[in-house]
């Protein structure tokens, strides 16, 4: 039997029939109270809404104005949106499902991760050039001399967003918060105004807060829909969500010329797909002007043994080494989709980095323990039971000269609870 191709297929179709006629409604909720400062952590409720409102998902974000004060030419650092949370933690029923310390650092860097599009369209989060940052800030060395970049900032001025992105919600049905008979909270800490702001001469000195802060998210009205939402969650088995739990585990800094040093992790889980390290230059982090927050320093890491829950060179049969780092690492942060497409804003050569070029650094070292890279497969990673054997890696390096240097460590692993009764399990993840 002949084969048609994807065109010619007779059961080729674009569009699907029969499409739902839901009511939808974007909301916008003013925040009480209306303005926070920094250093603060903001609490976050999800809504409780009418019978047969539906949250459609990855619509839920903040909205809000930044203001910088005490200082007439600052400005916020890239992707403030970012790296405005330092520590985020979602709790349902007073029940902790996550919580994530230096969680700028690691959102930071997945945004790296985005397409060129993605990017370029991110303004909302704080992602353009600097001059675009400087115009939004009113700071006085800024150019109003483009008229796009003018036009970019009489639309959105202070207005900036923070998605509430959490994999239980952003990646399966919509919600349905009226069933639920528990609270859904996030605590959002905010970061300290030397870490986000940036100013022409140090040591900075401005402050910022956060005024006319609102809760936006979309609806759809679906009887149907919510019923059958109402049904699962009231069956035996309830509903499951499945989201990665991050752990972030701290490091003492260490000094560049440094040519070897391990790290021993011993967090059990039952699912672990990876561990994540990021390294920062204390130079680049204190600097009297302000930090570069998507500059990953590459210490030119030559070699890693890796020995697991007791065995000797787990996942690579010999060293992992500098040349197989880069395809390590696009397992884990190039989407599914992207994978195919390749299209993302990070690439070999700044994933390399280097220290003179605008686009200095976005180096990782990803361990990956996962049966395989699937990103959209549940519970293939590495099963970890006692928490006297756990992770022995061993790094070598190159000498990168004099300097301390900071090491964020990111524990990945799969996670998910269940909704019986219309009420949170705690989280299984060990």
């Amino acid at each position: 039997m002949s084969s048609y191709g994807k065109y010619l297929d007779l059961t080729r179709r674009k569009t699907t029939p029969r499409g739902v006629k839901a009511e939808r409604m974007h909301h916008v909720i003013s925040y009480n109270p209306v303005t926070w400062v920094s250093g603060q952590p903001l609490l976050v409720r999800i809504p409780k809404l009418a019978a047969n409102d539906l949250i459609v998902p990855l619509s839920l974000y903040l909205t809000f104005d930044l203001n910088i004060t005490g200082s007439a030419d600052a400005w916020f650092i890239n992707n403030i949106s970012a790296n405005l949370i330092d520590r985020l933690v979602v709790k349902w029923g007073g029940k902790v499902l996550l919580d994530i310390d230096k969680y700028y650092i690691l959102q930071t860097y997945k945004d790296l991760w985005l397409t060129t599009f993605q990017r370029e369209n991110s303004i909302r989060h704080g992602i353009s050039t600097l001059n675009i940052r400087k115009l939004r800030a009113s700071a006085t060395s800024a150019v109003a001399t483009n008229t796009i970049e003018n036009s970019v900032n009489r639309i959105f001025g202070k207005k900036f967003v923070i998605p509430l992105r959490f994999s239980a919600f952003t990646d399966h049905h919509p919600f349905y918060p009226y069933i639920y008979r528990e609270e859904i909270e996030f605590y959002i800490y905010f970061a300290k105004a030397s870490t986000v702001i940036a100013q022409t001469a140090g040591p900075i000195t401005a402050d910022y807060n956060i005024a006319n802060i609102s809760f936006e998210y979309d609806t759809v009205y679906e009887p149907y829909l919510a019923d059958q939402i109402r049904y699962m969650s009231d069956s035996p088995g309830g509903i499951s969500y499945m989201y990665e739990y991050v752990t972030y585990i701290p490091n003492n800094p260490i000094d560049q010329s440094l040519t070897s040093f391990t790290l021993d992790i011993k967090h059990p889980r039952k699912s672990i797909k990876g561990i994540l390290m990021l390294f920062e230059l204390q130079s680049v982090a204190n600097a009297a002007t302000g930090r570069d927050p998507e500059y990953f320093f590459n210490p030119q890491i030559t070699s890693i043994s890796i020995t697991l829950d007791g065995k000797a060179n787990r996942i690579f049969e010999q060293p992992y080494l500098e040349y197989q780092q880069y395809d390590e690492a696009q397992k884990k942060f190039l989407t599914e989709s992207n994978k195919e497409h390749e299209n993302v804003d990070t690439h070999l050569l700044n994933f390399v980095g280097s220290l003179v070029t605008a686009d200095a650094s976005r180096y990782c070292l990803w361990i990956d323990t996962r049966s395989t890279e699937d990103n959209n497969l549940f519970g293939s990673g590495f099963k970890l039971i006692s928490s006297n054997n756990g992770f022995l890696i061993t790094l070598t390096k190159n000498n990168t000269v004099a300097g301390l240097m900071n090491i964020h460590t990111y524990l990945v692993a799969d996670a998910q609870f269940t909704l019986i009764n219309r009420l949170a399990t705690d989280p299984e993840f060990e």
